[in-house]
């Protein structure tokens, strides 16, 4: 028990420290009181000594101060009775209501001396601090500016944008090479019938390259890196130049200096060595 105790309302089932003052019949504080007897009863039960006994403040104040326990506490009413053998002391009555959870309901309607905003029963709650740090509408609003960092629960961003590290799609993980995720497409608008044809045509492309070494590549007509003689795999066949992006059909095939050569309808500019040819297959005037 102790002074800390002491407070401004009672607590159910909590020790407490209660101070009083013991009067004689003219109203006068009493010094001194001997053969102090103190006395409790809860919810109106039968009165029992308390477990500690009254004390003087000193010095000679006529003040007195008594520590109930927190069973003695435990009771919606508590009284208290403070006897004395003093003559002409009277006996100082002492009543208490333990406060509990949802004994006081209160109806706050200012904050800090000011009037508070409400709506439906709930402030409405101008945040300015957050952990003691300074916050702006911006910080907390629908546009809340952010600390890059690279820490944990951090995002690590230059000028707005994130720099994300995807190694998961549809909570699977990713394939991926140099940086670059390996896209196995199966739709194609929707449609999976589409995605199937497109892969059955992928992989019947060929892929070839200009090679410049015993014939120079004019507007209409390359030899190829292709080696094998192959007339029907070439003759009418739609051919597409990467590096510009035109389609021609071979309208003419030989098989020259062990190389495979094209001739079609002329192009802008004569393909450059090395120039990657991809052979689409028949359409066309095929």
């Amino acid at each position: 028990m102790a002074s800390t105790d002491a407070r401004p309302v009672p607590i159910k089932n909590t020790a407490y420290r209660v101070v009083f003052p013991i009067f004689d019949a003219d109203g006068d504080l009493v010094t001194g009181a001997t053969g102090l007897d103190s006395e409790v009863s809860k919810d109106q039960g039968a009165f029992a000594d308390c477990t500690n006994e009254a004390t003087e403040i000193a010095t000679s104040s006529g003040m007195y101060y008594l520590d109930l326990t927190s069973t003695e506490m435990n009771a919606d009413c508590v009284a208290v009775i403070v006897k004395t053998a003093t003559s002409g002391a009277k006996t100082t009555p002492l009543v208490m209501y333990p406060q509990e959870t949802g004994d006081i309901k209160v109806d706050t309607q200012s904050y800090g001396g000011t009037a508070g905003t409400f709506a439906s029963g709930r402030p409405e709650v101008n945040t300015t601090h957050v952990g003691g740090t300074s916050q702006t509408g911006r910080d907390l609003g629908a546009s809340v500016l952010l600390s890059s960092g690279t820490g944990a629960g951090q995002l690590d961003f230059t000028s707005g944008v994130v720099k994300a590290n995807v190694t998961q799609f549809g909570g699977s993980a990713g394939t991926f090479s140099g940086g670059v995720p390996s896209v196995d497409a199966i739709k194609l608008g929707g449609s999976t019938t589409a995605g199937t044809r497109m892969g059955q045509f992928m992989a019947a492309v060929r892929r070839i390259t200009v090679d410049n070494a015993t014939f120079t590549p004019t507007t209409t007509a390359v030899e190829t890196s292709a080696t094998v003689d192959e007339e029907s795999a070439y003759l009418n066949q739609a051919i597409f130049f990467e590096a510009t992006g035109i389609t021609r059909i071979v309208t003419t095939y030989a098989f020259t200096n062990s190389k495979v050569k094209l001739t079609f309808a002329a192009l802008p500019s004569a393909p450059s060595n090395g120039a990657a040819i991809q052979i689409l297959g028949k359409f066309g005037n095929s």
